[in-house]
């Protein structure tokens, strides 16, 4: 037990503790920081702010936290997140290089960071970022997959096929693998190749009928039409009703020149869909193919009654008739098609309607309207500028178009041709023969190679001159005016 003294002396040591601890941490509470300037607060007011919806103010909060927090993740990996929502992507990608560099190798950060980079155009290292993670997930099938997918695009299809090759190895069932390696074989015209993968497609669980549509128009694009046929109708041995397969059939048909066939699928096909234009266009153009001009006027002529305000049927029906050798018809269907939409094609044909009927000056000035739509129309160009020098007229515009057409179509031999009519109109002889010789290399065409024989006589050499002429005229038999310039040499 404490004497009085003691206990006298211990209420004063224990008073005096007391203050001591009082001032001590008042002085503490004094210089401890305010919480909006400590990460940890920032944060949690982040989370809150988030919690309710609030983006900006949540994306303000956590921007503090990590200028006041230099190390932390958690923060950064947040942020990498709203960044990325709000399609920030330069600043998820700085920030997902950051966690990277604090936290070590994460894979979900280096994939989504090799996607950004993506995005952002750095495919060097977008590239590099998976070749990194493959190094230490060598089945990451999702990474195979996107290196393959970039490989193919950038027409790197050898390591493309690589890459899904290791698809297949650690996943032989890999559909998606196997369609690409096969859409790859297309791209590089490996048809044969392609053929087989897509069947191995089939094969593993690959939609039989998407299939079936791929290998048919793999052999319509390489001129095997006939093979084409059989998937297509396996298609609709399954589903008579398949209008893609009946429509690829038909146009088959059409080109094999079977066109009672095809126009009996077309006909089908409109009764599924109830297509009254689309699907008689086609009907109609596949006729005009088939140099069959009487039915494809016919069909057209049907449509254009049908829908009297549609630009295409009234410009179909003015070039049917301009096949059928009708150019009054056609001017007329033509001009009923311009009045619903102004068409460089469509005065083009109009011109060309103009011409054949003798109608110089409103030729002229349809074929002016077409360039005048479009600067680059080389056949209008071309066509415009041979009739001037044909008749000897405007000849130095007739030069300056036919120079415009040649360089839109620089290798065509008719306007080879022209320019040389225009240099031989001209007097430019030499030039002529320059250009005509080469014209005459490109073409076996009788009127070419009729200017080259006029060209020869104008250089003094008639001998060339009749050699050329007698050999047009086995292109052209019974050319007068061929007979005429023959007779005038030999006699």
């Amino acid at each position: 037990m404490l004497t009085a003294e003691q206990m006298k002396f211990k209420k004063t040591v224990i008073f005096a503790a007391s203050i001591i601890y009082a001032v001590t941490h008042s002085s503490l509470a004094f210089y401890r920081p305010a919480p909006e300037y400590t990460p940890h607060y920032n944060y949690i007011m982040a989370r809150i702010m988030l919690r309710d919806g609030n983006i900006e103010e949540g994306l303000y909060y956590l921007e503090k936290a990590a200028g006041l927090d230099r190390e932390s993740v958690t923060v950064r990996k947040d942020l990498f997140e709203i960044y990325y929502i709000l399609g920030e992507y330069s600043m998820a990608k700085d920030m997902a290089e950051e966690i990277l560099e604090l936290a070590g190798p994460d894979e979900n950060f280096m994939e989504s960071l090799a996607g950004l980079y993506f995005y952002l155009g750095d495919e060097e290292k977008a590239v590099e970022m998976y070749k990194k993670i493959l190094i230490e997930d060598t089945a990451n099938l999702r990474v195979r997959l996107e290196l393959g997918t970039y490989f193919s695009e950038t027409g790197e299809q050898g390591k493309a096929i690589k890459q899904y090759s290791k698809i297949l190895k650690l996943d032989p069932g890999n559909i998606y693998a196997v369609i690409a390696i096969g859409d790859l074989y297309l791209d590089m015209k490996h048809y044969d190749a392609a053929v087989r993968v897509y069947r191995h497609a089939a094969e593993i669980g690959a939609d039989r009928r998407e299939v079936n549509l791929q290998i048919a128009r793999i052999y319509i694009h390489s001129e095997r039409k006939s093979r084409a046929v059989k998937y297509l109708e396996e298609n609709l041995r399954s589903d008579p009703d398949d209008m893609q397969s009946l429509y690829m059939i038909a146009g088959i048909y059409g080109d094999l020149g079977k066109t009672q066939k095809a126009e009996n699928l077309y006909l089908r096909l409109e009764e599924l869909t109830g297509d009254e234009y689309s699907i008689p266009v086609s009907r109609g153009t596949m006729f005009l193919k088939a140099d069959e001009t009487a039915r494809a006027e016919e069909i057209f002529k049907e449509i254009a009654e049908a829908n009297p305000e549609e630009f295409s049927a009234w410009y179909l029906l003015g070039f049917a008739r301009l096949f059928k050798d009708d150019y009054e018809g056609a001017f007329m269907a033509l001009q009923q098609a311009v009045d619903i939409r102004e068409d460089a094609d469509a005065y083009f044909n109009l011109g060309v309607s103009a011409d054949k009927m003798g109608k110089e000056e409103v030729s002229y000035e349809m074929f002016k309207k077409s360039i005048e739509l479009n600067p680059e129309h080389d056949l209008a160009l071309n066509y415009l500028g041979y009739l001037w020098a044909d008749r000897n007229i405007n000849l130095e515009k007739a030069e300056q178009y036919i120079k415009r057409a040649l360089e839109v179509n620089p290798g065509k031999a008719a306007y080879i041709d022209s320019i040389g009519w225009v240099y031989y109109r001209q007097g430019r002889y030499e030039e002529a023969f320059t250009k005509l010789k080469k014209a005459a290399k490109l073409e076996r065409d009788p009127e070419i190679f009729e200017h080259l024989g006029d060209v020869y006589l104008k250089l003094g050499h008639p001998a060339a001159a009749l050699r050329i002429y007698r050999e047009t005229l086995k292109m052209d038999p019974g050319n007068s005016r061929l007979i005429d310039k023959i007779k005038e040499i030999i006699k």
